[in-house]
């Protein structure tokens, strides 16, 4: 059953540690698929297509409340394994909790921008790099 995001975390991990962010929204991004033409000169009606070989990994982001003693990532470091957990089911007790994971690589952050009686908000963006998923993986 559908419901709201409300209760989910994006954990960003490497080198056996892991930071937490507090999150404001999160965007997990797109995989696709390209399409290719392969119409040719006999063609008639519509142009035809087949799949490309490999799926495009997802470009995510996520928009975090600043905390000036949380370091943000740093772009281009070290692979990670990005995590996003979805919040669990309100009426369902379950084990765990659905899942998005794979590893990848941060790719930008923006520091928030500093106004009176306006929360600090960060945004960090990374792009899953296809070598370890992603996977989705239900709530069991």
């Amino acid at each position: 059953m559908a419901d709201t995001g409300n209760g989910a975390t994006l954990t960003l991990s490497a080198d056996g540690g892991a930071t937490t962010y507090t999150i404001v929204s999160i965007t997990p991004g797109d995989q696709s698929i390209e399409a290719l033409e392969v119409s040719h000169l006999g063609t008639t009606d519509n142009k035809e297509y087949i799949k490309s070989d490999l799926k495009e990994t997802p470009e995510g982001s996520a928009e975090v409340l600043f905390d000036v003693n949380t370091a943000l990532p740093t772009p281009g470091s070290a692979t990670q394994t990005i995590t996003i957990t979805f919040p669990k089911e309100s009426t369902v007790v379950t084990a765990a909790a659905a899942t998005l994971a794979g590893s990848g690589f941060v790719t930008s952050i923006s520091y928030p921008e500093l106004v009176s009686d306006t929360v600090m908000r960060a945004t960090i963006n990374w792009k899953m790099d296809g070598f370890t998923g992603p996977t989705f993986t239900a709530e069991v």
